[in-house]
């Protein structure tokens, strides 16, 4: 009898790791990300893991501060660059309720270097939710963005994205049926 347990044990031993059980786990609630680097989430709440970008996705309302400049590389929504960089968290990812083209979204925050004018230039992209960088844009460059400049912080909202510029003050980058748009909104965001 002991015999019989004891190769059931190792049966089970041998199934969970065929499944993707035991050894390349992370612990709770860290994620292995599409690098298998396990990672945490930002924050004790408000945020969700997306199976899909293998990224945590800060909620709608949950205000996101950090945002991270893209290494020069980076030049497609998609490549191996951008790939990375959600693996590594350089890329942010909000949560929204957008529907671009009847599907949802969420959005990639980053910075891509100087605009010009001193201060480094926000890019917000909508991404299609059940996609790992497919977005509505017909030109999937990273300079294709929603910019921005001079950034603070950022969070999901149900149309879109709100944003805190100490230059310009609160805005939002939103889906207005035809394209994205911006508005100006109330401080705080």
């Amino acid at each position: 009898m002991r015999s019989l347990t004891l190769v059931a044990a190792v049966l089970m031993s041998v199934l969970l790791l065929a499944c993707g059980g035991g050894g390349d786990t992370c612990p709770a609630p860290a994620m292995a990300n599409s690098l298998g680097t396990c990672t945490s989430p930002p924050a004790a709440s408000g945020y969700n893991w997306d199976n899909i970008t293998k990224a945590w996705v800060a909620d709608v309302g949950v205000l996101v501060v950090g945002l991270n400049t893209l290494p020069a590389e980076c030049l497609t929504v998609g490549d191996a660059c951008w790939k990375e960089s959600t693996a590594n968290g350089t890329i942010k990812y909000f949560a929204s309720n957008t529907v671009i083209n009847g599907r949802k979204n969420k959005w990639a925050g980053f910075f891509i270097g100087s605009s010009g004018v001193g201060s480094w230039a926000l890019r917000m992209i909508p991404i299609f939710l059940d996609t790992e960088a497919d977005t509505y844009i017909t030109d999937k460059t990273i300079a294709a963005g929603f910019i921005s400049s001079a950034i603070v912080d950022a969070k999901g909202s149900q149309d879109g994205v709100r944003v805190t510029s100490p230059r310009i003050g609160c805005g939002e980058f939103f889906f207005d049926g035809a394209g994205i748009g911006t508005r100006t909104i109330s401080c705080p965001i």
